[in-house]
């Protein structure tokens, strides 16, 4: 698992930190992603020099975090953080302009937690009653829902980047290709 990937994986944790209410730490998994992202060295390098905890926002526990995610590729607080939160409002991410400070709004005001139920109150225009939301707002949404059903929607960098390299190094094999 490279930098990017391990990065991917503290962004979503941020993520679901943050539509669970949890003040703070989303801040430090958004920190911390960004300056492994930013890493010039591998962080499985880092790892074995013993010099996790020198990267800016990897503290003890993060770093017990990170080197779970290294040797299995998986990630038991990631898993227990994603069975707290309904799949739905997880999804509703995927929507362009809708993070996870909006995605929670939603949910409390509306008691929305499906891109399906975002699409319908939009529609209903029950949007635009909200503080800070109004018909500008409502559109964006209703055209990111758009976006999102004719793409397929995002994938995750950590779920795409080893297809991705899979791709790679299959055309790097591959015969037909000089």
């Amino acid at each position: 698992m490279d930098n990017s990937e391990v990065a991917a994986v503290l962004y979503e944790i941020a993520d679901l930190l943050e539509l669970q209410g949890t003040p703070f730490k989303p801040q430090a998994y958004r920190r911390a992603a960004r300056n492994i992202e930013q890493l010039g060295t591998p962080l499985s390098h880092v790892v074995a020099d013993g010099k996790l905890d020198d990267i800016p926002g990897v503290g003890e526990a993060l770093s017990k975090k990170i080197q779970e995610l290294l040797s299995t590729g998986e990630l038991s607080y990631l898993d227990k953080l994603r069975s707290e939160i309904p799949e739905g409002l997880v999804r509703m991410l995927d929507v362009p302009d809708v993070g996870p400070k909006t995605a929670m709004l939603l949910h409390k005001e509306l008691g929305i937690s499906s891109v399906e139920q975002l699409k319908e109150a939009a529609l209903a225009h029950r949007l635009r009653d909200m503080k800070g939301f109004g018909e500008k707002t409502e559109e964006r949404i209703l055209q990111g829902i758009k976006v999102l059903e004719s793409s397929g929607g995002r994938t995750l960098l950590g779920e795409a980047l080893p297809i991705a390299e899979a791709y790679i190094e299959y055309l790097k094999a591959s015969q037909a290709i000089d």
